[in-house]
C-alpha cells in the first residue's frame, strides 16, 4: 500500500513538473518581474545604517562606612534601570536640542547635535547612487552640507526639500508632490539667510557641490526626541553582565555614530551629575562645619588653658571625669542628630522648589520607602506635565489635572520630610533633657572642679566633633570620587561601512522566490482552466474510455 502511495505521489509531481514545463515562459517572466520590482524598490528606498557603542557598569570598591550605608548610590545598578534612563526624554532632548537652546541642563552643556534639522546626501549613501557609481566606475562625492535654522521650528516639514546645487553658489530648492513639483532658485552668500516656507534657513556648503543633491528635512523637536527614541536600541550584551549596546539607526552613517555617542557622553554625565550630587552637597556643607567646629575648638582650649593657668586647677576627680565622658559622649550624639536634621531639612527646601525635579529630590539623600515611592510618583507626573503643556493650553483639564496632583505629591513629600525631622528633634531633646540631669549632678561638685568641669566637656566635645567631622568629610570626598567612575565605555561607536538596510543580495533572492511562487501558481490556474488535452491519462479522464494505443509524433523525431 506504501508502494502504491509512493507511486501516486511521485506521479503528481511528475505532473506539476510537467506543467510548469508547457508554462516554463510564464514562470520565467513572472520571476523577472518580481526580481526588477524588488530591485527597483531596494534601490528606490532610503538606506539605513546602524551604529553600535558598548558600555559598562562598574561597581565602586567603596563599601564601608557611610559608603556602606549609602550601598545603594555606590553599587552598580541594575542594567535594566539603567536602560531606562539611557533611553528616556531627557538625555534625548540633550542630544536633539540645538546647540544654542537654553533649556537643557548644565550636564548636557555642549552635547546637542541640532538633529530638528537634518540634510541627508542623496549622492552619497543611496542605493541608486552607489550603484550607478559601480556601473560608471565613478569616485565617492565629497564635501558636505550643514544647514540651519534660526530658532526652532514652529512646525515639521510635511514634505521633503530637496537641494541641488545648481551652481556652487547657487541652489535650487524643490518640493514634490502627487500634484506636481514646485521649485526655487536661491544664491548663497556667507551668513546670507533664505527664507523658505516660514523659516529662515543658513546654508553653509563646503566647495565643489556643483551638480549635487541633498534631502532636508526638519521637525519640531518633540518630535525629534520621539524619532530618536524610537530609533534607538538599548540591550544587555548577555543577563548579568553589566555591559550595554547601545544602538541607533540612521540614514547617514556619521550622523548615526555622532548620535550615539553623544547620547553614551550625555548619559555619563548626567549619571556623574545624579550620583555626586549628594556628595557634593554633603562635602560643602561638612566642609563648613569643620571650619566652624574648629574656632570653637580653639576658643575652648584656649579658655581651658587661662582657666587652668589663673587658679592653678588641673585635675579633676573621678566623678568629674565620668561626668565629663557622659556629657561629651551626649553632645556628640547631638552633633551627630543635628547633621541629620540639616540634611531633612535640605530635603523640604528642595521638594518646596517649584523647579525641584523628583531626581533632584532623591539624589539629595537616602529617602524612606513611602518618600521614595512619592518622588517616584512625582517623577511620572511631572513628565506627563511636559508632554501635556507642550500641546496644550493651561486651561485643558486633564493639564489641570495633573499639576493638581503634582501640587499634592510635593506637599506630601514635605510632610514626610517634615515628620522625618521632628522625629529626629524629638531625640534632640531627650538628649537635652539627659544633658540637665548630669549638669544638675556636675552642680554638686566644688566650684572650682565645677568650672574646670563645664571647660574640659566644651574642649572634650568640640574635639569629639570636630574628629566626626573630618571623618565624614573623608568619606564623602571618596563617595564623591568614586561615584564618577560607575561607568566606562569599552567601544566608542564608529561609522558603519555597510548598510543595514536594504540588504540588496537578501531581497533578490526574496523576489526570486516570490516569483517562483507567483509562477507556478499561475500555471497552476491557467492549466486547471484550459481544455486542450496534452496526454493520454489525461483523454481517458475526459472519455472514461481504456487507452488502446499512442500514435507517436514524428514531427519531433524517432520515438
Amino acid at each position: 500500500m506504501n508502494d502504491s502511495r509512493s507511486s501516486a505521489e511521485t506521479v503528481q509531481i511528475g505532473e506539476y513538473l510537467t506543467i510548469i514545463s508547457r508554462h516554463k515562459l510564464l514562470v520565467v517572466m513572472t520571476t523577472a518581474l518580481a526580481v526588477v520590482s524588488v530591485f527597483a524598490y531596494s534601490f528606490s528606498i532610503e538606506p539605513t545604517f546602524r551604529a553600535e557603542a558598548r558600555l559598562l557598569l562598574k561597581e565602586s570598591a567603596a563599601t564601608s562606612g557611610i559608603l556602606g550605608e549609602l550601598a545603594s548610590i555606590s553599587q552598580a545598578p541594575p542594567a535594566a534601570a539603567e536602560i531606562e534612563v539611557i533611553r528616556s526624554r531627557k538625555l534625548a532632548n540633550a542630544v536633539a536640542a540645538p546647540p544654542t537652546a537654553v533649556d537643557v541642563p548644565d550636564w548636557a552643556t555642549g552635547l546637542g547635535l541640532g538633529l530638528t534639522t537634518v540634510v541627508d546626501d542623496l549622492d552619497s549613501y543611496w542605493p541608486a547612487s552607489t550603484l550607478r557609481r559601480r556601473l560608471l566606475g565613478a569616485p565617492s562625492p565629497k564635501g558636505s552640507l550643514v544647514v540651519h535654522l534660526e530658532g526652532e521650528p514652529k512646525h515639521s516639514a510635511l514634505q521633503e526639500i530637496t537641494v541641488k546645487f545648481v551652481t556652487d553658489n547657487q541652489i535650487e530648492l524643490a518640493i514634490g508632490n502627487l500634484f506636481g513639483r514646485k521649485a526655487k532658485t536661491f544664491d548663497l552668500a556667507p551668513g546670507k539667510p533664505i527664507r523658505f516656507l516660514n523659516q529662515t534657513l543658513y546654508f553653509e556648503p563646503s566647495q565643489g557641490l556643483q551638480g549635487r543633491t541633498f534631502r532636508l528635512q526638519w521637525k519640531t523637536r518633540r518630535a525629534t526626541i520621539e524619532s530618536l527614541i524610537s530609533r534607538l536600541g538599548i540591550s544587555e550584551t548577555q543577563r548579568g553582565s553589566g555591559v550595554l549596546r547601545v544602538a541607533y539607526t540612521d540614514t547617514d552613517p556619521h550622523r548615526a555614530a555622532s548620535v550615539v555617542n553623544a547620547l553614551a557622553r550625555a548619559y555619563i554625565a548626567y549619571n556623574r551629575d545624579r550620583l555626586t550630587q549628594n556628595a557634593s552637597a554633603t562635602v560643602n556643607f561638612t566642609e563648613s562645619e569643620v571650619e566652624r567646629i574648629k574656632v570653637e575648638l580653639e576658643d575652648a582650649e584656649d579658655e581651658l588653658v587661662r582657666f587652668q593657668e589663673k587658679s592653678g586647677a588641673t585635675m579633676l576627680t573621678e566623678t568629674g571625669i565620668a561626668l565629663v565622658n557622659k556629657m561629651s559622649g551626649l553632645d556628640l550624639e547631638r552633633a551627630r542628630l543635628r547633621l541629620e536634621i540639616e540634611a531633612q531639612l535640605q530635603l523640604r527646601d528642595a521638594a518646596l522648589a517649584p523647579d525641584a525635579s523628583a531626581d533632584q529630590i532623591a539624589s539629595m539623600g537616602a529617602l524612606g520607602p513611602a518618600t521614595s515611592a512619592m518622588a517616584s510618583l512625582l517623577s511620572g507626573y511631572l513628565v506627563e506635565e511636559r508632554s501635556l503643556a507642550l500641546e496644550f493650553t493651561d486651561e485643558w483639564p486633564p493639564l489641570i489635572d495633573v499639576r493638581r496632583k503634582i501640587k499634592e505629591t510635593r506637599a506630601q513629600i514635605q510632610e514626610s520630610l517634615s515628620a522625618q525631622a521632628e522625629s529626629l528633634k524629638r531625640k534632640d531633646q531627650s538628649l537635652t533633657e539627659s544633658l540637665r540631669r548630669y549638669e544638675n549632678q556636675l552642680g554638686g561638685l566644688p566650684r572650682s572642679e565645677r568650672e574646670l568641669a563645664r571647660f574640659q566637656r566644651r574642649t572634650t566635645a568640640f574635639a569629639d566633633i570636630y574628629s566626626l567631622l573630618l571623618t565624614q568629610l573623608q568619606q564623602a570626598k571618596i563617595l564623591e570620587a568614586a561615584a564618577v567612575e560607575q561607568v566606562d565605555v569599552i567601544d566608542w561607536a564608529v561609522p558603519p561601512r555597510a548598510r543595514l538596510l536594504p540588504d540588496v543580495r537578501l531581497n533578490g533572492l526574496i523576489g526570486i522566490l516570490i516569483g517562483l511562487t507567483i509562477g507556478i501558481v499561475l500555471s497552476v490556474f491557467r492549466e486547471s482552466n484550459s481544455r486542450r488535452i496534452f496526454t493520454a491519462a489525461q483523454l481517458e479522464g475526459i472519455t472514461g474510455l481504456p487507452q488502446l494505443g499512442v500514435i507517436p509524433d514524428f514531427r519531433k523525431g524517432p520515438a
